[in-house]
């Protein structure tokens, strides 16, 4: 990792359109809505980042085992008190019933990366990710978390470009 006026800039970028489980409906923006984020924070106008310190992880490349190990190698290991992390996935979001009773609507929130739902791997939870975040959060306080990724029904959109997808049912799960 690079240093920038005494700290770390890293990040984690993810942008998922195409999903591995044919079920699973592909979506157009969130590749491109990564590579804009990528050029944003490294780019000659944007928050200098320097490229090393960035990871992109893009459709294939985005599967729940990467961006896990991404996540500890590129940040956790990484970071240091001060630095400043940045995460920002872009894809399908959806839920899954609460196992451990800590949501008051009994529902997980989560996020679908490529393989997600396929071979045993279900989708990221919230508390697990939220444990992935209590590490980096040891090493560093300044980290920004943007997801980009809704289960809003067609609320907002034609019923044909609805970005809301069904809940993981408990046998499509994968224990962590």
């Amino acid at each position: 990792a690079v240093d920038t006026d005494g700290h770390r800039r890293l990040a984690l970028i993810v942008g998922v359109g195409e999903y591995k489980n044919a079920n699973i409906p592909d979506l157009k923006g969130p590749p491109n809505d990564a590579r804009r984020f990528y050029e944003l924070l490294t780019g000659k106008n944007g928050y200098a980042f320097p490229k090393q310190n960035v990871c992109l992880l893009l459709n294939e490349q985005a599967t729940t085992g990467e961006f896990k190990q991404l996540f500890d190698t590129a940040l956790v290991e990484r970071a240091r008190e001060n630095d400043v992390v940045v995460i920002f996935f872009a894809g399908h979001g959806s839920q899954a019933r609460d196992k451990n009773g800590d949501e008051p609507d009994e529902w997980d929130e989560t996020l679908m990366f490529h393989d997600a739902r396929t071979e045993g791997i279900g989708d990221l939870r919230d508390d697990e990710f939220n444990q992935m975040l209590a590490r980096l959060y040891r090493k560093t306080r300044y980290i920004t978390v943007i997801l980009d990724s809704c289960n809003a029904g067609t609320a907002t959109r034609d019923p044909a470009a609805a970005r809301f997808f069904e809940p993981m049912a408990d046998d499509a799960d994968a224990d962590p």
